[in-house]
């Protein structure tokens, strides 16, 4: 779950808007256009943004361990990890 951030950007005090990883659902265009969020696909770096400002393009990182794709504490312990290719 993402975590809070201010609504406002500290560079410009822009709206500050979600950023969105990984292939968009439908829906996630048209949010795009309204301003609603950013599409970054599937591009990565070492620090990622958790949100972004719609004005001026700065953009707020995720904390240290906190990015979109690090494994949370809500996964299912009883589930088998899938075979690795050798």
């Amino acid at each position: 779950m993402p975590t809070k951030t201010p609504a406002t950007c500290p560079r410009c005090a822009g709206r500050l808007v979600p950023v969105l990883y990984g292939e968009p659902p439908p829906e996630a265009g048209a949010a795009e256009r309204r301003g609603e969020l950013i599409i970054a696909g599937c591009v990565l770096s070492e620090q990622l943004a958790e949100s972004a400002c719609t004005a001026c393009g700065f953009e707020v990182p995720y904390p240290e361990g906190k990015g979109p794709f690090d494994e949370d504490d809500e996964h299912d312990e009883d589930e088998e990890p899938e075979d690795e290719l050798t």
